[in-house]
Formats: C-alpha cells, sequence, structure tokens
C-alpha cells in the first residue's frame, strides 16, 4: 500500500510516498504565509496517479498551514498538474488550494 508522509525540519518539509518502507516519490514544499512553493518533485515510478498524490498530499500539508496560493515550475509535470487546475502565468503553475483539491467531477 502506497502512504505519503510528511519530513519537516526547521527550514523545509518533504512529503514522501512509500510503497510499505520503500521510498518511490517525493515533492519538497515551502510555506510562506498564504502562499507555498511546490519544488524537487521526483518519482522512481512513470506514474501519474502516484505524482498526483504527493502534489494533493503538499497541497494538503500546505492547506493545513494556512497557505491559499499554490506555485509550482516543473513543467515535467504539466499534464498532472493542469489535470489539478493548475495555471501556467509565465513558466510558473499556479493555483488556488481550495480549487486545486477539489475532484475532477466538481470542476466547471
Amino acid at each position: 500500500m502506497i502512504y505519503f508522509k510528511p519530513d519537516s525540519d526547521e527550514n523545509s518539509t518533504c512529503i514522501r510516498a512509500f510503497d510499505g518502507e520503500t521510498v518511490i516519490g517525493s515533492c519538497m514544499i515551502n510555506v510562506k504565509g498564504y502562499e507555498c512553493t511546490l519544488s524537487d518533485l521526483t518519482v522512481s515510478l512513470n506514474d501519474n496517479l502516484l505524482v498526483e498524490g504527493l502534489i494533493r498530499s503538499a497541497l494538503n500539508y500546505a492547506a493545513n498551514r494556512g497557505a491559499y496560493i499554490a506555485n509550482c515550475s516543473q513543467s515535467e509535470f504539466d499534464t498532472v498538474l493542469k489535470l489539478l487546475g493548475f495555471v501556467i502565468n509565465d513558466g510558473v503553475y499556479s493555483g488556488e488550494i481550495p480549487e486545486l483539491l477539489k475532484g475532477s467531477c466538481c470542476k466547471n
């Protein structure tokens, strides 16, 4: 079973995806005020569901710490970012976290 777990220190937080004891993906998240930035998103499997799970876990983590806007500049995951509702502006994907966390059936 795949699960997601945050690992924080005083400067940053990393959301890691585990399959049992094995790390299969990670995403760094930096929350500053009402904005958060997702970075260093990596996965060991070419699996869009895993990428979506990491992004959703990171967004949930950020929302629970007061963030409302999310930004990400990793264009290699543009398919998943667009599916979640991120909009690209000047090379940066961004969106409002409550809208990004909605299921696809609730969008538009």
